[in-house]
Order: structure tokens, then sequence, then C-alpha cells
């Protein structure tokens, strides 16, 4: 598939997340930005499962603040 996500987005993902060990996922994540060209960050969050939300909610919330100020500070 040819597509493209043009909006700007962050990714985020836990280290001990069983998607993140599935074959081809971790080349997949580092090609992101060719689907998402305004992709911002790209974020393994160590010791994290897959419900990061939940699981670190700390590391979670700053990251989207983070990306909430800079997309304000771009406009």
């Amino acid at each position: 598939m040819n597509y493209k996500v043009l909006v700007p987005t962050i990714f985020m993902i836990g280290d001990q997340d069983l998607v993140y060990h599935f074959p081809k996922a971790q080349q997949d994540i580092e090609r992101m930005a060719e689907h998402f060209p305004l992709l911002k960050e790209i974020t393994i969050v160590e010791g994290a499962n897959h419900f990061l939300q939940s699981e670190r909610p700390d590391i979670v919330n700053d990251h989207i603040l983070q990306f909430f100020k800079n997309f304000l500070a771009e406009l």
C-alpha cells in the first residue's frame, strides 16, 4: 500500500509489548516516516507492555503534552 497520513503524529510502544517483537515490527517502526511524513517522535518505553497509558501514564502524559506544546509553537 502506498498511503500517507498527513497529520502530526507521535508513536509510542513498550519494549515489552508483544507487538514490538513481531517479525519485522522494529524495522516497520523505523520506516514509519515513509507513511507518516509528519511523524514527530517515536518513543520506545523501557519496561512497558501494551497498555502504556495505564502502565506508564507519567511518560505518556509528558510526551503528549510536549507534542501539543510543540504543535502550538509551530502555528
